[in-house]
């Protein structure tokens, strides 16, 4: 019988190089394995895109399950007066608002994937803030506008009570939210008081 080095000849001291190579790899364990063998930054650039999809997909998702409510939120935009266009996660944010459609003490409201405003332009951090409530619109609602107003009704009675108990409500840099409705209410807490700019 030809041993191995008859029948390689030449190579075969490359071959058991390689080999003993890639045992060595292999017994290591597979985290320092991968890193040697994979290519430099390449579970990152997975691991980048690979949010990026799940996110596309969330936005995707959340707009077909709002779509009852965003024709409600986009009608009432339109009977405002408001400009529309799609904006990141596919929001829709209606500028320019009439005031009057506007409720007291807010800078705009959402109903479904709509945000609707007076301002002429839309912070970042405040569309961060409205998409959250979108999230909850679908995720809570089911996409319905009348049960998410119901679970809205519910975490500003919530609040109402905690905020005649406990007062206003101060962060960390001094800054009071003084909204009875708004403070202790587990949706908009859950949106982001500071992106909510109910912090002044």
């Amino acid at each position: 019988m030809l041993s191995s080095p008859q029948v390689f000849g030449a190579r075969w001291p490359a071959i058991r190089a390689a080999g003993h190579g890639i045992i060595g790899a292999v017994r290591s364990g597979p985290g320092p394995a991968v890193a040697r063998l994979a290519p430099a930054g390449w579970w990152r650039y997975i691991g980048h895109h690979a949010r990026n999809v799940a996110n596309r997909v969330w936005h995707v998702g959340r707009f077909i399950g709002n779509l009852p409510s965003t024709e409600v939120g986009y009608t009432y935009a339109q009977a405002a007066g408001a400009h529309c266009k799609f904006a990141k996660g596919l929001m829709v944010v209606c500028t320019d608002a009439h005031p009057d459609f506007i409720p007291s003490g807010h800078g705009g409201l959402t109903i479904g994937s709509v945000y609707t405003t007076s301002d002429h332009t839309v912070d970042p951090s405040v569309l961060s803030h409205e998409t959250k409530h979108a999230d909850q619109n679908v995720l809570l609602a089911l996409g319905d506008p009348v049960l998410y107003g119901l679970w809205y009704a519910a975490g500003a009675g919530s609040s109402r009570l905690l905020y005649h108990w406990r007062d206003a409500r101060h962060d960390s840099q001094g800054r009071t939210c003084n909204d009875p409705n708004i403070c202790y209410n587990f949706m908009e807490i859950w949106s982001g008081l500071h992106d909510g700019h109910y912090y002044h």
